[in-house]
């Protein structure tokens, strides 16, 4: 028994690395709590060996993690009413209880729709998983009996929309320690459940995975490139900022009445400034050290192809507080002479997508 357990806990720990491992090509689904969701089911259940045996009641809650749009994995518990006459020949030992039979299970899933069609960027309406794993049973018999239990099946999935599924679940229950870990149909179930799951939103602003756009490496190297030859223009825009200097009787302000000329970037789904765009930080902080009147927005964009309009906005709003917070405590400027404001992806600076995720500085007319 030992030994199968064993191997039961190893496939299912190369699940699980398997699973992080190819979530990396999903974006905005990296916390601990996403990609959560919670069921009721119920259903009947019958002898194995004997299909013209009674049938009794079962009805549980599920508790769903998706680790990716392939691999997931089930907590649930049930408890039966009326279902040990399915499980023994000889019923005379059995209590009365109505719910006379408890059991817990952990569940590793795989989507197979996903794994053979491949993941779009949201659920398909139909869905079909294998569900296999272990679990644990409690039995009311005269000295009440515990049990290791193994469980293999189906969801047949049908998803309403991106909160709500609808499910049909045919499964086979084994009770391996009447049995010495041997799978017997005497000491088996067919298990016949249907239910429905309500998914939680997820930190990226939905309820599922968003399919992250993977780049080549020759994508990557064009890319490169047109960051270098940015950062060679913003260089050439600050220095023209800096020289184009109007003093007036007050106040000294720049000619630009929008931007400063300078960027700050970001990576996705991050309001982390990075130690990359430092340099950016300091043209931008020298211009405010030399113009100590100057005061200006920090204006904070998010792309539009990632994330929900909400979501964009507040991330948008997080990347413009968190460059105001290295100014004024890194290179001590007065808070009040910088606001904030966040436009989501309302508006887009860039035609690349992938360019949008920045800051940028936008003087304040007095």
């Amino acid at each position: 028994m030992k030994k199968f357990i064993f191997m039961i806990l190893a496939a299912i720990c190369s699940i699980m690395t398997v699973s992080a491992q190819s979530q990396s090509n999903y974006c905005g689904s990296s916390k601990f709590f996403d990609n959560v969701s919670i069921g009721v089911v119920g259903g009947v259940e019958t002898n194995l060996n004997d299909w013209n045996a009674p049938q009794g009641a079962v009805a549980g809650i599920v508790l769903n993690k998706e680790i990716s749009p392939i691999f997931g994995v089930t907590f649930e518990g049930n408890t039966n009413i009326n279902g040990l006459r399915n499980w023994a020949s000889d019923a005379s030992h059995i209590c009365s209880n109505t719910f006379d039979a408890f059991s817990v299970y952990l569940t590793p899933r795989v989507n197979w729709t996903n794994a053979l069609f491949g993941y779009k960027g949201s659920p398909r309406k139909f869905e079909v998983e294998t569900v296999t794993g272990l679990g644990y049973g409690n039995f009311a018999y005269d000295d009440s009996h515990n049990a290791l239990l193994a469980k293999a099946g189906l969801n047949l999935n049908y998803n309403l929309n991106d909160a709500v599924t609808v499910m049909l679940r045919p499964a086979v229950i084994y009770d391996l320690s009447a049995t010495n870990v041997k799978f017997d149909s005497r000491f088996a179930v067919a298990q016949l459940t249907a239910g429905i799951v309500y998914h939680f939103k997820t930190s990226n602003g939905t309820r599922s995975f968003k399919k992250a756009k993977l780049y080549s490496q020759s994508e990557v190297d064009a890319l490169n490139a047109k960051i270098k030859d940015l950062q060679s223009n913003l260089e050439t825009a600050n220095k023209a900022v800096k020289t184009n200097v109007i003093n007036t009787v007050d106040t000294v302000y720049t000619e630009s009445p929008s931007s400063l000329g300078n960027v700050v970037s970001f990576t996705l789904n991050s309001a982390k400034v990075d130690e990359t765009q430092m340099a950016n930080l300091d043209n931008a902080v020298r211009i405010l050290k030399e113009n100590p009147d100057l005061k200006v927005t920090l204006k904070g964009y998010a792309d539009k192809n990632t994330g929900s309009a909400t979501y964009n906005k507040r991330l948008s709003v997080r990347r413009a507080e968190a460059v105001k917070k290295v100014i004024v405590d890194k290179y001590g400027i007065d808070t009040d002479r910088i606001d904030v404001l966040g436009v989501g992806d309302t508006e887009q600076l860039y035609n690349d997508n992938n360019w949008n995720r920045v800051v940028i500085f936008v003087e304040k007319k007095k």
